[in-house]
């Protein structure tokens, strides 16, 4: 599996002030299967979905260091695709703090969550952890 972060530099009005706040040059991030569609929960498409996206100069793809399983993950985004986008959780994790909402997801939490980390995270934090690990 690879995760891919989108340059707000490409993006929206709304890319750019989350690339403001977050003091980062990414506004979203993508969960991208070995087949090449890509998971995540995004303002875009009103929460989470699945979908083929073209992953050009608009992004950073980096492979990850650890093995996941893709079908369990996959049966996740396909179990919550009804998840609405999760506005408020997306603006605390600024702060690092992580909103709960059973039927609502952001795309840094759901990319947390499916590898096993803290799912209060910004694009930008979770891209910063990963290169820790």
């Amino acid at each position: 599996m690879k995760i891919a972060f989108y340059k707000a530099k490409y993006g929206n009005w709304l890319d750019k002030l989350i690339s403001i706040v977050t003091f980062s040059e990414y506004s979203h991030c993508e969960l991208v299967f070995s087949n090449g569609e890509c998971a995540s929960s995004s303002p875009r498409d009103n929460g989470i979905r699945i979908k083929r996206i073209d992953l050009g100069e608009k992004w950073d793809v980096y492979s990850l260091s650890e093995s996941y399983d893709e079908v369990k993950i996959r049966n996740w985004f396909e179990s919550n695709l009804s998840d609405k986008y999760h506005w408020l959780g997306a603006a605390m994790s600024v702060f690092g703090i992580y909103v709960e909402n059973e039927n609502r997801k952001f795309c840094s939490a759901t990319c947390a969550l499916m590898m096993g980390l803290y799912p209060g995270n910004t694009p930008e934090s979770l891209f910063k952890l990963l290169k820790r690990l």
